[in-house]
């Protein structure tokens, strides 16, 4: 019988490694009936049925032939595949590392379990393993595109390159690698190298809508606009449901002030993906600005996020010691550890914390980090460096460092943690400063404010946390240090009086062109400075001169600006403005306080919301609350009158940057104050 039995697996074996799986079934079953313990049968049919699909069935046999031959690295490596493709990937994981202990040059094992810690969001283990099955198997180019993508996103970008040419070089007609290699050239700002590589990922395979929406988002970055929408929209006609491009396509009208196609654009994207978290908050943020969208529309918008990406993630319990008047651990949480807005409001906080009083922990998702980082690194405590990991965790990190209260500086921008405060990691968690409503996260407890930005009674409702208002302001400015000297007022020298906004591109929509358009009918010879990165290119220029235009203004009333490369350069041009205009229903915030500092007086709309009550917190706190108007007739009265008093207006310039100086908007060390009051009154609610 033995004979036969070996003349059965013989035939089935050779048919099986020829690729003949339907005959080689039948072979392996008729052996199994003759002896139901025959290792290598068992191994072989199970391995054939997850060829096949069929993984159920596979992992029993599998299981029988581990059982059976324990210490033999393929069977362990087969059977923890099987179990990988149905649900089981701890189990999976524990039983390819078994393989590895018995041969740990198994390429196949190597590769499994690296995929398999990618999946689960583990990418820094991931990597050597995936790294020694691609040394062990050079000729395996999927082996080197998953370690060349493991790279990109662990923010290793010049050693993923690497990796992609050597890739190309072995594979040149493989179109994915083309790709991949235009995403890492992009990450690394060689904008024109991507380019090329795209083009060749196009060229090898028309049809491969990937390198056509990552081609698109170069051509944005390179102020190509109309370029880049047509990429984008060949990208969604060779994959309809191709969630990433009509992001990506939203993110171009947004930014070229084209709200309404944003949205919609927004929309289709998670039509296609619900679970398209980036998609979902880009849509939140541009809702901020549309005017047609009220607090309880967005609050609703916000709600739902949280029951589509968060719901189910919190996690109960927490081992602080509950002492209330102890030093406490302060987690701050931001992608924005860098030159960024963000660190304009930030830095003088941190710099002016009481160590006696709180211990700061700093969690930095910073792909690229610059002098303001290493700034930062000096105020931490302690520095978490999040890229590469897994949301679950930087949560696990955070339970590890007992943070007591941790903040998120992001909200619903790019690169945010929003996920690792779903799952609770710290007992009191708050929302701050990056982001201008809700997080709409039910295990978010506090939202930091001041009483003008949230007047008592008007938020709350509006609000999954609960609304802590700081005495004075919630914002502290720290004045740029390459700021130059006031300069004496514009339209003396002008003839005439410039007006100027330099804010975001889609703030400015059409109820905003319509007002100021009004106040350069009012102000005769009076002009619009527009400056902002959206305005780079060409089209963008142009839509925002057909607003204008469909509401009389002549082009040689405007002057838009794109991006400014210098931040020197950028407060210089501050110089040409006379009067700035805050848009609404989103107000300005950096740049509010910009102009503040470069002596442009700056008119503001009170809202009902935040977003659009932030430049009512800003003038109020700097002493100006005569430059809040209450609706938008009073808003052009305020900045026609004051154009129509360039004494009054001189003065005001000369007088600004002290008024700002001398005021809490810039006091950091009353500011640490009033935050780590803040603080402590939310701990001592928490225990009690």
């Amino acid at each position: 019988m033995s004979r036969t039995i070996h003349s059965m697996m013989t035939e089935a074996v050779g048919l099986h490694q020829r690729g003949r799986l339907g005959e080689a079934e039948p072979i392996y079953r008729e052996v199994l009936a003759a002896n139901p313990s025959e290792p290598d049968a068992l191994h072989l049919l199970g391995v054939l049925l997850s060829q096949t699909g069929r993984f159920d069935e596979a992992i029993g046999l599998l299981e029988r032939a581990a059982e059976l031959r324990p210490r033999t690295a393929d069977v362990l490596s087969n059977f923890a595949i099987a179990l990988a493709h149905t649900g089981k990937e701890k189990k999976a994981a524990d039983y390819f590392r078994l393989a590895l202990g018995l041969q740990p040059n198994h390429p196949d094992a190597n590769f499994n379990l690296g995929n398999l810690l990618d999946g689960a969001g583990e990418l820094d283990q991931a990597i050597p393993f995936l790294r020694k099955a691609a040394e062990l198997q050079p000729g395996n180019i999927l082996a080197w595109e998953k370690l060349g993508d493991g790279l990109r996103r662990l923010g290793k970008l010049e050693e993923a390159l690497g990796v992609f040419q050597r890739v190309a070089q072995i594979a040149p007609r493989r179109p994915e690698i083309h790709n991949y290699l235009g995403v890492t050239l992009a990450a690394l700002g060689r904008t024109a190298q991507a380019v090329e590589a795209f083009g060749s990922a196009i060229r090898l395979k028309p049809d491969y809508a990937d390198p056509h929406s990552n081609l698109g988002l170069c051509l944005q970055s390179s102020g190509e606009t109309q370029r880049a929408i047509d990429e984008f929209e060949t990208a969604i006609r060779l994959r309809p449901n191709f969630p990433a491009a009509y992001n990506n396509l939203a993110i171009l009208f947004k930014e070229g002030g084209q709200l309404d196609r944003a949205i919609e654009a927004y929309r289709k994207a998670l039509v296609h993906q619900p679970n398209l978290v980036q998609g979902h908050d880009n849509l939140l943020l541009a809702l901020h600005a549309h005017p047609d969208y009220d607090a309880a529309a967005i609050f609703r918008e916000h709600s739902q996020w949280n029951r589509n990406h968060a719901q189910g993630l919190e996690r109960k319990g927490h081992g602080n010691s509950r002492e209330a008047d102890r030093r406490l651990k302060i987690g701050y949480v931001s992608p924005d550890f860098r030159e960024h807005s963000v660190g304009a409001f930030l830095e003088g906080l941190l710099a002016n914390h009481d160590p006696s009083q709180v211990e700061i922990f700093c969690y930095s998702d910073a792909a690229r980090e610059d002098l303001a980082t290493q700034r930062f690194k000096m105020m931490a405590h302690h520095w978490r460096n999040l890229i590469g990991l897994s949301d679950e965790q930087v949560a696990e990190m955070i339970r590890r460092d007992g943070i007591d209260i941790l903040i998120d500086l992001a909200g619903h921008t790019a690169d945010n943690r929003l996920l690792v405060f779903a799952r609770k990691p710290a007992p009191v968690q708050v929302t701050y400063l990056g982001y201008p409503a809700t997080s709409g996260l039910t295990a978010m407890d506090w939202r930091l404010t001041d009483a003008w930005a949230d007047p008592a009674g008007e938020s709350e409702a509006f609000h999954s946390e609960k609304l802590m208002r700081l005495p004075r302001t919630f914002l502290c400015f720290t004045p740029p240090a390459a700021a130059p000297a006031v300069g004496r007022l514009p339209a003396l020298a002008n003839g005439g009086v410039t007006f100027g906004s330099f804010n975001y591109l889609p703030k400015i929509n059409p109820g905003v062109v319509e007002v100021w358009s009004e106040i350069l009918r009012q102000v005769p010879g009076s002009r619009l400075l527009i400056k902002s990165q959206g305005l780079s290119d060409e089209y963008s220029r142009r839509g925002m001169m057909e607003r204008f235009a469909a509401r009389g203004i002549e082009p040689q009333r405007l002057e838009l600006l794109g991006k400014i490369p210098t931040l020197t350069s950028h407060l210089q041009a501050y110089e040409r403005i006379d009067v700035g205009l805050d848009p609404f229903p989103y107000n300005g915030t950096t740049t509010t306080c910009e102009a503040l500092w470069m002596g442009v007086p700056v008119v503001t709309l009170a809202g009902k919301m935040h977003a659009g009550r932030v430049g009512v917190s800003l003038l109020s706190c700097v002493g100006l609350p005569r430059l809040i108007a209450k609706d938008r007739s009073d808003y052009v009265r305020i900045a026609a009158e004051l154009a129509g008093d360039l004494p009054g207006l001189g003065e005001l310039r000369e007088g600004l940057r002290q008024r700002v100086d001398q005021s809490p908007l810039t006091d950091a060390g009353s500011f640490a104050r009033d935050m780590e009051a803040a603080f402590r009154g939310m701990w001592r609610e928490y225990v009690g």
